[in-house]
């Protein structure tokens, strides 16, 4: 509930000229309206001089409650306390191989703020390293080594009949939801192929589709790990638009006809890149 203000009801110098002035201008106009005979509209501008200086009356109670009301906001969030966090930050090793060895416990920061309330009371800080603590944990607590980075070996979001078809000339690890960073860091592969009709089932499966944002997102920060390793990105283009292919295909080598021949016998990646495309063209 709001206090009524008694500067609300006290008659300021501002006030006092605007009610004299006011005052002084319905004299004049009824004097000028009765030596010209209007008797009635002289009356009538008399009896409007206390309604207009009501009106003024109620104008300055408003700016003030007004006043008041901003300086109690501020003066309220000014004395606010912002959340006290603890953040004890994750064990991590210095070399890869470490975190992908140990499943280990994640601690979330904790709010010691009591006021704060509804969403950000029950908001709980991801773990940075879940996707490694995923991995060791499926994987027997990481019992395979770290691989040496090397151009055979090749990460992949794709159907089995392109995996098939790279295995015959090239190591492949096929990149799976949440634990994509730990394979990358296992794997340490050189290239990262992406099929974009393969997101259209499997366990990457919407990835391109407004609800699979989430999606999407990891396999961007998987293309940007290749590229900060110096590593080569690319994808193969589906059959029909898709809204997240122009975010994917942003930094990444299209494989289509015009790369056709552009590296010779040198890149054997990209010829069965582009067989396999043309096998799926062709079967359609």
């Amino acid at each position: 509930m709001i206090r009524k203000d008694p500067m609300t009801k006290r008659i300021t110098p501002l006030l006092a000229a605007a009610a004299a002035l006011t005052a002084a201008a319905v004299l004049l106009i009824a004097a000028e309206l009765l030596l010209a005979g209007h008797i009635l509209a002289a009356v009538g501008t008399v009896l409007l001089g206390p309604v207009v200086g009501v009106m003024l009356w109620k104008q300055q109670a408003t700016i003030v409650s007004l006043q008041r009301l901003r300086q109690g906001l501020g003066q309220s969030e000014s004395g606010r306390r912002r959340p006290a966090t603890t953040s004890p930050a994750p064990q991590v090793s210095p070399d890869p191989g470490g975190k992908l060895r140990r499943v280990g416990v994640w601690t979330p920061p904790k709010t010691t703020y009591s006021a704060t309330q509804g969403r950000a009371a029950a908001q709980v800080a991801a773990d940075p390293d879940a996707p490694f603590r995923l991995f060791a944990a499926t994987t027997g607590f990481g019992s395979p080594d770290v691989s040496d980075v090397t151009p055979r070996s090749i990460a992949l979001v794709g159907s089995d009949a392109l995996a098939e078809r790279l295995r015959s000339r090239f190591t492949v690890q096929r990149l799976h939801p949440r634990v994509s960073a730990a394979e990358l860091a296992h794997a340490r592969p050189a290239t990262l192929v992406v099929e974009e009709d393969s997101l259209d089932g499997g366990p990457w499966a919407g990835a391109l589709d407004p609800a699979g944002s989430a999606l999407l997102t990891e396999i961007r920060q998987a293309q940007q790990s290749i590229r900060d390793a110096d590593g080569i990105c690319y994808v193969i283009p589906g059959r029909r638009a898709r809204l997240g292919a122009p975010a994917l295909r942003a930094e990444a080598m299209v494989v289509a006809e015009s790369v056709r021949g552009e590296d010779g016998g040198r890149a054997p990646l990209l010829d069965i890149l582009l067989e396999h495309s043309d096998s799926k063209a062709a079967s359609e």
